[in-house]
């Protein structure tokens, strides 16, 4: 008796979905991160974006270039963060305060 393609009941593997649960602080990170990319994009200003997930150095780079009366109390810096050049502008966009910031500091880098 031939009975590939047949599965009895009792003999059924259940399906398995894989994936990560993201926990809320990172959810949270993330909709930071597309909300920034989103609004730099929408007003064509031009950005590197720094994955600090694959590369060490834009990880220390962040790390050690926010200032001190910004870091949280006993940790490292979180991402996003918002540089121009090595100038810190900030870790969320306050619309008119950013865009009057980068284009200050790009006027002057020019």
């Amino acid at each position: 008796m031939d009975l590939r393609g047949v599965q009895h009941p009792s003999l059924a593997v259940p399906t398995s979905g894989f994936g990560a649960v993201i926990p809320p602080m990172l959810q949270t990170i993330k909709k930071q991160q597309q909300e920034i990319l989103d609004y730099l994009q929408a007003n064509k200003i031009e950005f590197e974006r720094c994955d600090i997930a694959i590369s060490d150095e834009s990880k220390m780079f962040m790390r050690e270039n926010v200032p001190e009366n910004c870091r949280p109390v006993g940790g490292n810096p979180l991402p996003p963060q918002i540089f121009n050049n090595d100038h810190y502008c900030g870790r969320i966009i306050r619309k008119p305060v950013f865009i009057q910031k980068l284009l200050k500091d790009k006027r002057e880098n020019q």
